[in-house]
């Protein structure tokens, strides 16, 4: 496992850290946004797509990759979460979580590109409905400090130490 001064987070506070986290997380999800709200615009405004005989295999993959994506950013953050040994030290666990983060969000970003692309392809605005799923989760999973207690089950000390804006990883 990386230590925090092998990632680039020596020095950083416990705040800078959180802050860090919510900008790959707004990153990501603004990325999906400005996509979806481009891909309407053109479908608004006449975009080509392809005629109807796609539109039954596109939503069927659009479903299959929302929901794969879906499972898929669950099971393995769970995964990695139980890979994660309790009695290492807080800054090494902070570590981790971000890894493990970003690989779910990924995993919820993914499908949310494969349903705008499809939308995109056949202008079915039921791909839009499928598209909310993964949209939704990962907005909904804006890390804050609470979510990152839970997830890595810590200790009140530990707890402590993270709700200090100033404690340094």
């Amino acid at each position: 496992m990386n230590t925090p001064s092998q990632t680039g987070f020596a020095n950083m506070t416990s705040k800078e850290y959180f802050k860090s986290l919510k900008v790959v997380h707004g990153a990501l999800v603004s990325g999906v946004v400005f996509f979806l709200v481009i891909s309407i615009v053109l479908q608004l405004n006449g975009y080509k797509n392809f005629g109807k005989d796609v539109v039954l295999m596109m939503l069927a993959l659009s479903m299959l990759f929302a929901a794969g994506g879906v499972v898929a950013s669950a099971v393995l953050f769970k995964r990695k979460l139980n890979e994660l040994d309790p009695q290492d030290n807080l800054a090494n666990k902070l570590v981790f979580y971000r890894s493990a983060q970003v690989v779910k969000y990924a995993l919820l970003e993914a499908p949310s590109f494969f349903c705008i692309v499809f939308f995109m392809l056949t202008g079915n605005y039921v791909i839009l409905v499928v598209l909310a799923v993964p949209l939704f989760l990962l907005i909904k999973e804006y890390p804050n400090k609470e979510r990152c207690v839970n997830d890595l089950r810590l200790s009140l000390k530990e707890s402590d130490k993270l709700n200090d804006p100033n404690w340094k990883i």
